[in-house]
């Protein structure tokens, strides 16, 4: 009997012990934690049997008060299936992206996804109280907490395997902070940012490489002046609305904190109907664009799936950059869309100067997708996962040796040791960061695709992202893009970079900028406290260039059948919808490409060219099925 991969560690237990050991109480004394167990059974495993023996163990969880049901949804596509999500929780208190998301179809289980932590020793009273991890938090950030919502008390997954008590408490620095709710000290900081009577009238203005387009707007009256137009498309079921920043970053802080909304003042504004600026009338146009194809091509309405309104900014020709903001930020603390541009000596020859671009704005769009849908299901945002493995015992950088107990010289903030497991250097990958970003790429992609003709230059569909302001990923050939001199992004699992971390306090970790691949340290960034997710993303989004064109991975040699151009829609939906209705809170490579590959087989079936050639793609890139 072939046994399913999550097993993990121990392969050759029977399921009838892993049943009895997932409700195993806490270790003896002298037993190692043990890592989460990491769940992706499917209806494409060879073993029948660990679909229902894996639905046994969760309901004797359930039973235990282990695993609570948050969550039931309809599939958007397939009108018979349904999805549920079980929240895993210690002792009434929930545990910080543990659960698991299971698939049916009647009363038949299709596919289960998801972790679930073990070995979970913590006390779940906490003995600071709610108001004073506030306070604490707000000491911390510097800025109070964002919004009227309560601190949660969670159970925290820390980086060194174990598990804290801890208040969660999204500050007004557009972090979450996790203060331990018995020590007081930070055990956790996530960035919430992902950085990059009326009448209905059509307009139109010209966009940054001199083409005119059609804006739907509408028509307001504004005192003495008459009619006038504003940036307000209500011709989609979701309403988009444009604000015109007029390139004051302070207005674009303001409007973003919790409480504040924004008013007529800030809205795109044209006396005539024929708009400017470009940034405005690109911005506007696109998520229409993206609407339209978020609609007619997955099923899905809006950004939060529910048709909520979308409001955008942008004109911000000194924000050189494009972010998506998760709520209770925003300009109504539903999330925010921003898009910035560049000034005439950063723009890059024949490029756009502003990041309203169509697939960084399809981008962008796809996080919200991707915030709204795993949150709707799990409560979570889709939680950081973190992993790492073990690196050497000593690093040598400029001329300079470092070991385990050294501190690593941050040119400012806090500092600490690195953070070391027998005496050698923990390497850590962000996986659901990189997993995010992919999904993003694979997505700007995929419209670009579906509004533009193929082919090389601006207003052209293609596999590079971000082309038409300034080149960045290569989803086609990630190795042939340069992140510095002779370092290339990975097209495969293996050449990922990992980085090596400073723990401040006891628990908070600070990624220290160096950089490591294949063991060894490769470089320095500069800009210091980056997980790397945007440079790991490229062997997922690789993957669905090679499921879609097909062709020979450059770096394995293996040659993949695709399934072909005319097919890319198709491809897209199965990636799709892997994140928006089977990915559980947390999520990991293994985890991610174990659901594309469900995904393929519940839309097209088992023996489909689609699932061939998605099947192909991920082993291709080092992700093979398990």
């Amino acid at each position: 009997m072939k046994l399913p991969a999550w097993l993990g560690e121990n392969r050759r237990a029977t399921l009838t012990a892993l049943a009895i050991a997932f409700l195993a109480s806490a270790p003896a004394a002298t037993q190692e934690r043990r890592p989460p167990w990491s769940v992706a059974v499917t209806s494409t495993a060879s073993d029948d049997g660990a679909l229902s023996m894996v639905r046994d163990t969760m309901r004797r969880l359930e039973a235990a008060g282990e695993l609570r049901l948050v969550s039931r949804f309809a599939d958007g596509r397939l009108p018979d299936r349904v999805h549920e999500y079980f929240e895993q929780s210690h002792r009434g208190v929930p545990v910080y992206g543990g659960g698991l998301s299971l698939q049916r179809e009647g009363e038949a289980t299709v596919s289960i996804f998801g972790a679930v932590h073990r070995d979970i020793d913590v006390d779940p009273v906490p003995r600071l109280s709610a108001a004073e991890a506030a306070a604490r938090a707000t000491d911390l950030a510097g800025v109070g907490p964002a919004g009227a919502e309560p601190p949660a008390l969670t159970v925290l997954p820390t980086p060194r395997g174990g598990y804290a008590l801890a208040w969660r408490l999204v500050m007004r620095d557009m972090n979450a902070w996790f203060i331990d709710a018995g020590t007081g000290e930070p055990v956790g900081r996530h960035d919430l940012v992902n950085r990059q009577q009326q009448e209905i009238a059509v307009g139109s203005g010209v966009g940054a490489f001199g083409e005119r387009r059609k804006v739907s707007v509408t028509k307001v009256s504004r005192g003495l002046t008459g009619e006038a137009f504003e940036t307000r498309d209500q011709l989609r079921g979701a309403e988009i609305v444009t604000l015109d920043m007029g390139g004051d970053g302070a207005k674009l802080e303001r409007l973003m904190a919790p409480e504040v909304t924004w008013g007529p003042g800030d809205i795109g504004f044209d006396s005539d109907n024929d708009w400017d600026p470009p940034a405005v009338v690109d911005v506007h146009a696109h998520m229409g664009f993206i609407y339209d194809y978020l609609r007619q091509k997955q099923d899905w309405r809006g950004l939060d799936g529910n048709d909520g309104r979308i409001v955008v900014a942008t004109n911000l020709p000194g924000l050189k950059n494009a972010f998506w903001a998760s709520p209770p930020f925003g300009f109504e603390g539903t999330g925010a869309l921003v898009f910035g541009g560049l000034d005439f000596f950063d723009a890059a020859p024949g490029g756009a100067d502003s990041f309203g671009v169509l697939d960084i704005v399809g981008h962008e769009a796809m996080h919200g997708v991707t915030y709204f849908s795993v949150h709707r299901r799990t409560g979570s945002r889709f939680a950081d996962a973190h992993t790492y493995v073990l690196g050497p015992t000593r690093i040598s950088v400029g001329g300079r040796e470092f070991r385990c107990a050294d501190v690593w010289p941050f040119p400012e903030g806090p500092t600490g040791p690195f953070l070391c497991e027998k005496n050698r250097f923990l390497l850590f990958l962000d996986e659901s960061g990189a997993i995010n970003e992919a999904m993003s790429d694979i997505v700007g992609t995929a419209v670009e695709f579906a509004y533009q003709p193929p082919g090389e230059g601006p207003l052209r569909a293609d596999y590079v992202i971000g082309e038409d302001v300034s080149p960045a990923r290569l989803i086609d050939d990630p190795g042939a893009a340069e992140l510095g001199e002779g370092v290339a992004y990975p097209d495969a699992m293996a050449g990922v970079f990992r980085f090596p971390v400073a723990l401040i306090g006891e628990e908070l970790i600070r990624y220290t900028g160096l950089v490591f691949r294949g063991g060894k340290v490769i470089g320095f960034f500069e800009e210091g406290d980056y997980s790397g997710e945007h440079w790991n993303s490229t062997p997922l989004s690789h993957s669905f260039f090679l499921a879609v064109e097909g062709g020979r991975h450059r770096s394995s040699g293996t040659t993949v059948t695709g399934a072909g151009g005319a097919n890319r829609d198709r491809v897209a939906r199965i990636y799709f919808r892997a994140m928006t209705e089977l990915m559980p809170a947390r999520g990991t490579f293994d985890l991610m490409a174990a659901a594309v590959r469900q995904s393929a087989v519940d839309l097209y079936g088992a023996e489909s060219a689609e699932y061939a050639a998605v099947h192909r793609a991920l082993t291709a890139v080092g992700l093979p099925s398990r």
